[in-house]
Parts: C-alpha cells; sequence; structure tokens
C-alpha cells in the first residue's frame, strides 16, 4: 500500500490594508484595547467570528504573531525612553 501525500492548505497572505483594516475592526470591537500575549485567545476568538471568510486559520495565527512582534517592539522603545 502507498501513502499518498497531502497538500497543506495555503495560507492566505493578507494585504497591509486588510491587516490594518482588521486590527482596526478588532480595536473598534474592543473599546480601544490594545491587545498583548495573553490576550490571543480572545483575539483569535474575534477574528474567527468576524474576519472575512478568505482569512483562515494559519492567516490568523501569522497576523497574531506579526501583531505580537510589533507590540514587543513598541513596549521595548517606550522602555527605552
Amino acid at each position: 500500500m502507498t501513502t499518498k501525500a497531502v497538500k497543506a492548505p495555503k495560507a492566505t497572505i493578507l494585504t497591509a490594508e486588510e491587516k490594518s483594516m482588521v486590527r482596526k475592526d478588532f480595536e473598534d470591537w474592543s473599546g480601544g484595547f490594545t491587545p498583548y500575549y495573553s490576550d490571543e485567545d480572545e483575539i483569535k476568538v474575534y477574528l474567527r467570528a468576524t474576519a472575512p471568510a478568505h482569512l483562515k486559520r494559519s492567516a490568523v495565527k501569522a497576523f497574531l504573531e506579526e501583531w505580537s512582534k510589533e507590540e514587543r517592539v513598541e513596549k521595548a522603545s517606550a522602555r527605552e525612553t
């Protein structure tokens, strides 16, 4: 018996405009709340519930990782000043 390779679904890459829109939508939805690492589950719930249909789980994960990196940079630069 031979095994058949299964292709992983291709991650949807969001454009800069889409990322900005999703971030603004989240901030509006959360009352200006800025997400941090511990809030990742809440962000995932929000994005999966409200994001466009093409925003798949892998794209949500990539978006959150990128967002977390930006948050760390902002926090680090705030501490330095």
